[in-house]
């Protein structure tokens, strides 16, 4: 029996609904029937729990961000220049707003704002934009 790539989609979609409103109403997902082991689920179950994994996970979906945004970046740079030049030029300003986002996730936040130092917060931050935005 062939499954059109419509029904698939519909199906991972509903799956997926179902995942977060049992998770949403129930807490734990491990508690519950609906995810059994790996070993007990048919072929389309551990495809689907594999999708779900992925698509959830945090590396995956900070990985997809910043391809995006570097495609994003990629798309307006100006078309006569060198593509090697717009390729790097593209991937440092990817990398320097990473470092922006990263210093701010993993240290001023949970430094100073978590801990309601809300004008160290702001002045670091605005400090850190300063240095590490290139000109």
């Amino acid at each position: 029996m062939k499954v059109l790539a419509p029904q698939i989609i519909l199906s991972l979609y509903i799956r997926t609904y179902d995942c977060i409103h049992l998770v949403k109403k129930y807490g734990d997902f491990k508690k519950l029937s609906y995810f059994r082991p790996m070993a007990t689920q048919s072929r389309s179950n551990k495809l689907i729990s594999w999708i779900y994994n992925v698509l959830t996970d945090r590396v995956f979906t900070h990985l997809v961000w910043w391809v995006a945004l570097f495609a994003l970046i990629l798309s307006f740079e100006e078309p006569g220049f060198n593509i090697w030049f717009r390729l790097t030029n593209a991937l440092l300003l990817t990398v320097f707003y990473m470092a922006i986002v990263y210093f701010n996730l993993l240290y001023l936040i949970p430094e100073y704002l978590s801990q309601k130092k809300i004008f160290r917060y702001i002045l670091l931050l605005l400090v850190s934009l300063l240095i590490a935005t290139p000109i």
